[in-house]
């Protein structure tokens, strides 16, 4: 069956996604974007908040190269009191990404206007990494098996076979904020992010676009873990 689709191709000079278990010490960069990251970014972009019941996501991230940096960073503390601020500074490692693509593929084409015309600046993660988006459209797109897949998250239980090879991440699917300034990581899942190079995958919820303009047209579109279902 054939559906539509949003499309969105970005792209930017620099990201860096923090792996959220890295406390201390240099910090490696996720190898792509988390889906926290991205309702995130989609949220900013429209002005209000794009939550798992809004859409699902599919992306292809990409890179040119990579290499460490130094980093100010502003460390949060809590007071005696229970308050919490940021209380003093320190210089770090961080891996970043250099030359970034970045393409996303949303069920829900009613973002259309919003994407097409943002509220804010765009950044890829941090507030330094700004992105330029090149293209919003609406595409058909039917559901395939099996494709070639790079450079995205494939949720992966402990009893189901591994569908490529990749790096294991733990990461949460979207955070709470109904709490007060502390958020609340939900849905923690494990996750395989492909790498860089174009891999054959077949894995549930795989779409192939029908668009001549956009290269390798397989994409994995998240289904988001329902709790109370």
């Amino acid at each position: 069956m054939t559906e539509e689709y949003l499309y969105i191709k970005l792209s930017g000079i620099s990201a860096s996604f923090r792996i959220p278990t890295l406390v201390s010490g240099a910090q490696l960069s996720l190898t792509a974007p988390s889906y926290s990251t991205i309702l995130g970014m989609l949220s900013y972009a429209t002005g209000k908040e794009v939550t798992i019941n809004d859409t699902r996501i599919g992306f292809r991230y990409s890179y040119e190269s990579k290499s460490m940096d130094l980093e100010k960073i502003h460390r949060w503390g809590r007071s005696n009191a229970g308050s919490y601020s940021y209380n003093k500074t320190n210089i770090r490692n961080r891996e970043v990404h250099y030359f970034v693509t970045l393409e996303l593929v949303l069920d829900n084409t009613e973002l259309f206007d919003s994407l097409d015309n943002p509220s804010r600046s765009i950044t890829l993660g941090r507030s330094q990494d700004l992105a330029t988006i090149d293209t919003v459209r609406l595409v058909k797109g039917k559901t395939v098996e099996k494709g070639e897949l790079w450079g995205t998250l494939l949720p992966i239980a402990i009893h189901e076979d591994i569908p490529a090879s990749g790096v294991f991440f733990t990461l949460p699917e979207y955070f709470d904020y109904l709490y007060g300034k502390v958020r609340r990581p939900m849905n923690i899942r494990t996750f395989i992010a492909l790498s860089q190079y174009s891999t054959e995958v077949e894995f549930d919820n795989l779409i192939a676009l029908d668009d001549t303009e956009i290269q390798h047209s397989t994409f994995y579109i998240h289904s988001w873990l329902r709790k109370d279902k």
